[in-house]
């Protein structure tokens, strides 16, 4: 990003955001997603106990309406 140091790892960005409860599980994994990491659907979905749900988690990530980053820079479709 331009304007950023480079060896900058650690980003800390506020931001307020609704949805369903699964939606939120959802976005506060992925920021948990360090940089440089990346992370399949299915993983994000193991992670908040959710086995079965890893098409939901990529519908929760490809929406339209967010609050926050676009957090498919830190994870990848699979």
């Amino acid at each position: 990003m331009p304007g950023l140091p480079e060896n900058r790892r650690n980003f800390e960005l506020a931001f307020f955001a609704t949805g369903t409860a699964f939606q939120l599980q959802v976005w506060e994994e992925t920021m948990r997603v360090a940089y440089g990491q990346t992370v399949s659907y299915q993983d994000l979905a193991e992670k908040i106990g959710e086995t079965q749900c890893g098409p939901g988690c990529g519908s929760c990530l490809g929406g339209q309406s967010r609050a926050h980053p676009d957090p498919l820079s830190q994870s990848d479709r699979k």
